[in-house]
């Protein structure tokens, strides 16, 4: 629907509402809303959901539970490269070691489906970052209450080490794009790598002469 946030106007009042309420709730949410909940999110309704969403550089995510919004993924790449909303050193290190061991692991190893998503990782212990080194204990402490309060952790101090909420907001692009680059860091000479960086180079060179025709 291109031009939905005009079409939106040609609704009734009440379904012009219910739009609305529905596309706050996606936004505000700290867990997928169930589409019983709101009006909008009914599918004769949720195109003009997802048109007001792309005009602000957002999309509808569908999971299981229900609807979420999230970043598109060229807005996404935008803010990335401009580094908005970028992690400390440490955090990143801390956040990265919570999704190789709760989820890239496990996934290889056939503990998680192979549709899993970030969001669905197993729990990490506190000692396996103590392990890793990178840091001091305190450290690692502070650094988990950081992640937990920008929601990339599950909230609360006693809470499971085990990726937050926001990594329900990812496109699956991203949350693939966020796998592939652990498995790159983890075991940069596998065979699985070396197929990551092929495919990938051939998306760039296919881009490439896209851009030349």
């Amino acid at each position: 629907m291109s031009d939905g946030v005009s079409a939106l106007e040609t609704l009734p009042h009440e379904l012009r509402l219910a739009v609305r309420r529905a596309v706050a709730a996606v936004e505000e949410a700290d867990q997928p809303v169930p589409v019983a909940l709101y009006r909008g999110l009914a599918p004769d309704l949720r195109p003009y959901v997802e048109a007001m969403l792309a005009a602000a550089g957002r999309v509808l995510i569908e999971l299981r539970e229900g609807f979420i919004s999230g970043y598109d993924d060229a807005v996404a790449r935008e803010l990335t490269r401009e580094g908005i909303g970028a992690l400390e050193p440490i955090d990143a290190a801390v956040l990265a070691l919570v999704l190789l061991h709760g989820f890239v692991i496990p996934k290889a190893q056939g503990e998680l489906p192979r549709t899993a998503r970030a969001y669905q990782a197993r729990r990490v212990s506190f000692e396996t970052l103590v392990n890793s080194r990178i840091r001091s204990r305190e450290q690692i402490r502070l650094s988990l209450q950081r992640l937990r309060d920008r929601g990339l952790l599950q909230p609360g101090d006693s809470a499971p080490i085990r990726p937050g909420p926001q990594f329900q907001r990812l496109t699956p692009q991203a949350s693939n794009l966020i796998e592939e680059n652990l498995i790159l860091l983890a075991d940069p000479d596998g065979a699985l790598a070396d197929a990551i960086r092929r495919r990938r180079a051939q998306a760039r060179s296919q881009a490439i002469e896209g851009e030349k025709r």
